[in-house]
């Protein structure tokens, strides 16, 4: 066993069964790759929730910073198009960066109220939301 910033313990099974977990395998397939029985598997897996929680969190932020990457090159790449593209191309590629500044922004109006009232309420928020977006939220109007 091995130990962690919290001073409990982990089976040196654990990391498999945490990496088949966040991998999707079911219960019973995690287990079978770490080596121990479903039933031993699911107890750790309510134990160490946290750090499932953690490496889900990780997971999701990872790829929404690569998302966030992918939709600025697709964002510029639309923008070339509205630029120096047939009338047509121009037009279609002005309706999707329009569709795209109208979602992001609601998704950040969205966040920023979420927040607020997880702060009214004295509500920790559970995770960083706010990981691509500070570049993006300069473009929102001020109200």
């Amino acid at each position: 066993m091995s130990a962690t910033g919290t001073g409990e313990a982990r089976p040196a099974e654990w990391p498999t069964l945490l990496a088949a977990l966040l991998s999707g395998d079911s219960m019973y397939e995690a287990a079978a790759k770490a080596g121990v029985s479903r039933r031993t598997a699911g107890r750790w897996r309510k134990r160490f929730r946290a750090d499932l929680d953690n490496a889900v969190e990780q997971l999701a932020a990872a790829a929404l910073r690569e998302l966030s990457v992918g939709l600025l090159a697709a964002a510029a790449r639309l923008r070339q198009v509205v630029e120096k593209g047939t009338e047509a191309n121009a037009v279609n590629a002005a309706r999707a960066l329009l569709a795209g500044y109208g979602q992001m922004a609601e998704t950040i109006l969205l966040q920023d109220r979420l927040a607020a009232i997880e702060e009214a309420l004295g509500i920790a928020p559970r995770r960083e939301h706010d990981v691509a977006v500070p570049a993006f939220r300069q473009l929102l109007p001020v109200n």
